[in-house]
């Protein structure tokens, strides 16, 4: 079951990547959170704290992008119209991020699906740090999976399109079912 579950955490790693174009360091550095998932180490974590940990992880080495530390700037999402809050706002959003998380962690059962595409969805539209957004939404969705139902998710690079068209509708439907079909 361990080495089932460590490639499974391989997979979905480099796929994560693929999304973005990133290559194998990123890869790495996403096995390392899934790892600290895995372990049970996000479990003693507030959900403010996972999330800037995980984000501290993802970027590990890059320094310039302020490693688990929440933006000070304002950005903006290449080829998106949507533009995230300003950053003197976001501790307002993330409250509703960090509620949202909480609900989650004390579900089981395919039907917190919805919830965990609710989650995701948010989390890319307030965009909280400077880059990794999308990166560290992807470990959240398998946070709440394997919390709730022992599975990790996989987005396949093949649903890409599928990815990105229903976040920039904010389609839960449809991220709902690509987080379905990638349950691992």
């Amino acid at each position: 079951m361990k080495k089932k579950v460590n490639k499974i955490i391989k997979k979905i790693s480099f796929s994560s990547t693929q999304i973005e174009g990133e290559g194998k360091e990123e890869a790495r550095k996403i096995m390392r959170a899934m790892e600290f998932i895995k372990k049970g180490k996000a479990d003693k974590l507030s959900p403010e704290e996972l999330i800037l940990t995980l984000h501290k992880i993802v970027m590990e080495g890059e320094e310039e992008k302020n490693p688990g530390q929440y933006r000070t700037v304002q950005v903006f999402i290449g080829g998106s119209s949507h533009v995230p809050p300003r950053p003197q706002f976001l501790h307002y959003y993330m409250e509703e991020i960090y509620e949202a998380m909480e609900e989650i962690k004390n579900k089981r059962g395919k039907h917190v699906l919805p919830l965990i595409a609710e989650l995701h969805k948010n989390f890319v539209v307030i965009h909280p740090f400077v880059d990794g957004n999308g990166r560290v939404g992807r470990v959240l969705i398998n946070w709440a999976t394997w919390r709730c139902l022992k599975k990790f998710c996989l987005i396949r690079n093949e649903d890409r399109a599928g990815y990105i068209k229903a976040l920039d509708e904010e389609d839960i439907e449809g991220l709902t079912k690509l987080i379905k079909k990638g349950l691992m």
